[in-house]
């Protein structure tokens, strides 16, 4: 980008750009992204979140560090967003007869930016990250997680593969709008502030223009703005404090009663392993998850609930457990495109009812539970998934939740299914 267009765009007003479609087909209401995180928003939000910053991991002497915070802010440039939403209900209101889905979404969604000059927003903030970067840059993160749907570039032992789990925000807006800010250490664009709105696409005036539906806050012609911004006043990043901030605008609270304990709960869950060897710690809602606190926050979900979902609290006995009744065993893979090391902890334990074993790749993250393994003794397990060849190959199994390995998802099924079950 030449310097003088972009000395331009940064001096330029930020607003809403709504891109035309030309002509084709129009996007309905049922995002596929979105409708595959709707089931439990505030577990995948959890996940994704913790493994996005993971994957973006800076300083390995010291782990990533995650924030989610509620706050109340002003909508950018609301009446021009409320306009283009009005032209969507009017477009699709004569239309749907049966299925009110959208109806309902857009008169709600009108309402809260009407009635309300501030609405709930949720910031997640990580540090000890790169951030992200190639802001101007086809193909960067930057590029990745704003314009590409379905897109994702990591390095082979990252978490992240299939370029969904972005859309985990967009199923906890109320509005399907999130806002990102971003500093980077790239030698030149090192910040970059811009909205994104999945809405539905929809036709316009007389002259029937097709417009996509997805819209863009920053600069001109859908580009990001180059400066940093913070919707949330009482946060601000430092210039030399690299990291991304995730702004959910109108954070939908009805998703949980109290969605800073849940977001912990599917924390410890998805990353217990990863918390306990020190490489992610976060605070939900002023409540620390750390190495240091694990157990305490372990013990103190497990008595409000007895357990956790996914039972973190018996594979956290097994990482930590000093019985002779412990065992480690380890199997090396030595096959051409899939080299590593499969190392698994075992515990008898009368306590350990579960009867699994905890599937995780070298991020840290619990893919699943394999079960079904014997149904007369109580044990736990934790496997870890050890070299960059073979967390690549299983990373290419997996779906694009993360919670399964399937040999259908392998180049080769056929030589994936041993790998698999």
């Amino acid at each position: 980008m030449e310097k003088s267009h972009l000395l331009k765009m940064l001096g330029a007003k930020m607003k809403w750009t709504f891109p035309k479609a030309d002509s084709g087909q129009i996007k309905g209401f049922n995002d596929e992204g979105i409708e595959r995180f709707k089931g439990d928003p505030i577990k995948s939000l959890a996940r994704e979140i913790c493994q996005n910053s993971l994957d973006a991991w800076k300083d390995k002497s010291a782990p990533v560090r995650i924030e989610f915070s509620e706050f109340i802010s002003r909508f950018p440039e609301r009446e021009s967003f409320v306009e283009q939403m009005n032209q969507m209900l009017e477009y699709w209101q004569p239309t749907q007869k049966h299925d009110k889905g959208v109806i309902i979404f857009l008169q709600k969604a009108i309402k809260l930016l009407q009635n309300n000059e501030e609405i709930p927003c949720l910031r997640i903030s990580d540090f000890n990250t790169t951030g992200l970067t190639g802001i101007i840059t086809k193909g960067s993160s930057w590029d990745n997680l704003i314009k590409r749907i379905g897109a994702s570039d990591k390095f082979a032992s990252d978490g992240g593969s299939r370029g969904i789990g972005k859309a985990a925000p967009f199923a906890c807006s109320s509005l399907r709008t999130v806002f990102y800010a971003t500093r980077n250490s790239d030698p030149e664009n090192r910040q970059a502030f811009q909205g994104v709105a999945r809405l539905v696409g929809y036709e316009t005036g007389n002259n029937a223009e097709i417009m996509t539906g997805t819209s863009f806050f920053g600069g001109e012609a859908c580009h990001a703005s180059y400066i940093y911004q913070s919707l949330d006043d009482s946060f601000n990043r430092e210039e030399d404090q690299t990291g991304t901030d995730i702004f959910i605008a109108g954070f939908n609270k009805d998703l949980s009663q109290n969605w800073e304990t849940e977001v912990i709960k599917y924390a410890v869950d998805s990353f217990f392993y990863a918390i306990y060897h020190n490489k992610i710690s976060l605070v939900a809602g002023g409540r620390e998850l750390s190495k240091s606190t694990l157990q305490m926050v372990i013990d103190d979900i497990v008595c409000q609930s007895k357990c956790f979902p996914g039972h973190a609290e018996q594979y956290y006995k097994v990482l930590t457990s000093n019985s002779d009744k412990a065992k480690k065993f380890e199997k090396k893979i030595t096959e051409p495109g899939r080299v590593g090391k499969l190392v698994l902890k075992l515990l008898v334990d009368d306590e350990l009812t579960f009867r699994r074993i905890a599937m995780v790749r070298n991020t840290g993250m619990k893919i699943f539970d394999k079960k079904n393994i014997c149904g007369s003794i109580n044990f736990a397990g934790v496997l870890v998934v050890e070299g960059e060849e073979l967390n690549h190959y299983l990373k290419m199994m997996e779906d694009a939740t993360h919670e399964s390995w399937s040999e259908n998802n392998a180049d080769n099924p056929t030589e994936a299914s041993s790998l698999s079950e």
